[in-house]
């Protein structure tokens, strides 16, 4: 079954970062995203590669952490430990964009865990059958939009034919707070215990 990925709500999860160049450098102005045709206007979520200057370069610590999980936040873009990447690349080789971002600790020593920004290139489109989708629905423009929630496990069905043989994806139909993944990369990540910091909602496909 596929899974729907939060950012945790867990805030011993949460780490504050100094992103470099600052945020307000890597988001394109609204102009850039209505001429390629996107259907959210956030780095996240184009499905398209991304020019050198809007990707982060560097992330340092506001506080002192002992030790990181294995998802960042860069800004639009959600950040991955090595771990993650050799995970995605071991089933989707070559699809994704990952750049190395330099994470330093406070007092401005470089840290030893390897972080990269991610960059999902693919954006599917017309995969939840919302007639027998139980979660919240709501309309975003002229488009319908599910936001499950952990209490609605389960409650998204995804169309088979759409999502099969793809593992990690957005989706204009989900809430772009989240990403979506494949049962094989759930239990990929799941067994060298790489989603402790993610919200995970487990969905169905008919």
């Amino acid at each position: 079954m596929p899974w729907i990925v939060y950012p945790s709500v867990n805030l011993s999860a949460v780490v504050y970062l100094e992103i470099a160049p600052p945020c307000t450098e890597l988001r394109a102005p609204t102009a850039w995203f209505v001429e390629r045709g996107c259907m959210v206007f956030k780095m996240a979520y184009t499905g398209r590669p991304l020019p050198d200057e809007f990707w982060p370069k560097t992330a340092r610590l506001k506080g002192e952490r002992k030790t990181l999980p294995s998802r960042l936040h860069f800004c639009d873009l959600p950040g991955v430990s090595e771990e993650w990447v050799e995970e995605i690349e071991a089933l989707e080789p070559g699809i994704h964009e990952f750049r190395e971002v330099e994470v330093f600790a406070k007092d401005g020593r470089r840290r030893t865990e390897r972080f990269f920004a991610l960059n999902v290139l693919q954006i599917l489109d017309q995969i939840v059958d919302f007639d027998l989708t139980s979660a919240p629905v709501s309309m975003v423009g002229s488009r319908r939009v599910t936001s499950p929630q952990e209490g609605h496990q389960r409650g998204v069905v995804f169309k088979r034919a759409v999502i099969e043989g793809h593992h990690l994806w957005y989706s204009p139909e989900v809430t772009f707070y989240a990403m979506t993944i494949s049962d094989q990369l759930y239990e990929r990540l799941a067994s060298r215990k790489l989603l402790k910091s993610s919200m995970m909602i487990e969905a169905l496909q008919a």
